[in-house]
């Protein structure tokens, strides 16, 4: 099938084959990727980047997105600065808490929040979480698929992607001893979150 956009705006494709797609939804009767009927859900979210139309064939689907201009991850965002600075990881954290608790009150779970998945409005420093691939319907019961390096809760996530860059660190992700890597990573929790409330405490 051969598909002609008469558009007068930038967009940005995402080519899904059939064969990569792990979890489907019925949307009208017909099955497409979860992802399409996540990014309807959450369509009326300013922080979430907006689907603009999806298509398919035999072989793929096709999610045409909006493509907003200035824009950069996250990732290169502090790759280019090093060190994020406390008032801005501040700016960047909030954001992000509020994208997602709108998207928990829509019902939707991201699942995959990481600083590539993010993107910064280099003029507003506003933020678009974007990548809804991994993400599911939010539910009260427990999740027993994995997505991710680790299995994570989302306060977790943020805390890693924004104030360990704070620190031009990451938790490590490679041991040879997993018990070393768990207690390594929990004395990470510990210092990160500890550092969360401190700030919480003194900006509120």
């Amino acid at each position: 099938m051969i598909l002609f956009f008469v558009i007068d705006e930038q967009v940005a494709i995402k080519h899904i084959k059939r064969d990569n797609v792990t979890s489907w939804e019925q949307y009208n009767g017909r099955p497409v990727p979860m992802e399409v009927c996540l990014l309807e859900k959450v369509a009326h979210i300013t922080g979430v980047i907006r689907m603009l139309d999806w298509y398919e064939d035999q072989s793929a689907f096709i999610i045409v997105m909006e493509r907003p201009d200035n824009v950069k991850d996250l990732f290169d965002f502090i790759t280019e600065r090093v060190v994020l600075e406390e008032r801005m990881a501040r700016l960047f954290f909030r954001q992000v808490v509020e994208i997602i608790i709108l998207c928990h009150k829509a019902g939707v779970c991201h699942r995959d929040i990481k600083d590539e998945n993010i993107l910064v409005d280099l003029r507003t420093m506003s933020i678009k979480l974007v990548d809804f691939g991994s993400g599911a319907y939010l539910k009260d019961s427990a999740y027993t698929d994995f997505t991710g390096k680790f299995f994570c809760i989302h306060i977790w996530k943020v805390l890693e992607c924004i104030f360990g860059q704070m620190r031009h660190s990451l938790p490590p992700t490679e041991y040879v001893d997993e018990r070393e890597r768990e207690r390594e990573r929990e004395r990470e929790r510990e210092r990160v979150v500890n550092v969360t409330i401190l700030w919480m405490c003194t900006t509120s």
